[in-house]
């Protein structure tokens, strides 16, 4: 199962709206983490786990800013 299809496939058919732009941002911080990983996993580098899990943190940190409105009413 593709996880990644499988996300993007559902944030393109969310609404419009002032959300959209940092949703779309969580996305590809996840897929140039996963292809981060692949590189790793390829060329044994074992820098690029590294920068997966950066790209993963910046993908939580920001599905985080783009839900927290919604949970405070801001």
């Amino acid at each position: 199962m593709d996880i990644l299809a499988l996300l993007r496939g559902r944030v393109e058919r969310l609404p419009a709206g002032p959300h959209a732009a940092g949703i779309h941002s969580v996305v590809t911080h996840l897929a140039v983490a996963a292809n981060h990983f692949d590189r790793g996993v390829r060329d044994e580098d074992a820098s690029a786990f590294t920068d997966a899990i950066l790209r993963c943190n910046s993908a939580y940190e920001g599905s985080l800013k783009e839900g927290l409105p919604a949970i405070t009413g801001g």
